[in-house]
Formats: structure tokens, C-alpha cells, sequence
């Protein structure tokens, strides 16, 4: 899933993201513009590959927030992920709210 240039409100609630191959952010990507408030609800996010080589990677989820754009992760879980680089499961850049239950 790519949140690329989102404006406004996103609600993604119950699914599973699973295998999923991207340069960045395997399994979901979000990197809103403008006033943005993302809210993720029952996500499970299992076995995902980033194959970037440089910059932020994230094999599961990728995240870069700026001023005015928030996130809300409640009741996901993020497994199994592997980025090429960055070796880890998640990325990301905050210059705004963030918040998880977890």
C-alpha cells in the first residue's frame, strides 16, 4: 500500500499486508503531504522486503511525517520484515505526531 502525497484523512482498518517487494516500504509506505492524518486499525504486516539500496528503506512500513501530518497505529502488528539495507523491519522520519498503542 503507497500513501505517497496523501492529503486529508486515511483509515485502513483489518487486513493483512503479506510478501509484498518495494525499493522502499515493502509492505506499506506513507509519506503524506499537506495536513494529513493517517490511522491504521487491525494491520497485520507479515514477510515484506525493501530492496533499497540507500536512503530510508523499511521492509515493513516506511514513515516519514512533517509538520501537521500524524500517524495512529492501533492493535497492528509488524512481523517477519526485512529491509536490504537499514536492516530492519521499519523506517522512518518524524517531525510530527506519532502515536501506537504498543
Amino acid at each position: 500500500m503507497d500513501a505517497f502525497g496523501l492529503a486529508g484523512s486515511l483509515v485502513v482498518d483489518g487486513f493483512t499486508i503479506t510478501n509484498g517487494l518495494m525499493s522502499a516500504g515493502g509492505g506499506i509506505r506513507i509519506d503524506p503531504s499537506g495536513d494529513s492524518h493517517v490511522t491504521l486499525n487491525t494491520i497485520r504486516i507479515l514477510g515484506n522486503t525493501s530492496t533499497a539500496a540507500s536512503g530510508t528503506s523499511g521492509g515493513g512500513l516506511q514513515v516519514e511525517l512533517y509538520a501537521n501530518q500524524r500517524l495512529d497505529l492501533t492493535n497492528c502488528r509488524i512481523n517477519e520484515q526485512y529491509a536490504h539495507q537499514f536492516g530492519w523491519g521499519g523506517s522512518g522520519r518524524r517531525r510530527s505526531q506519532f502515536s501506537s498503542d504498543r
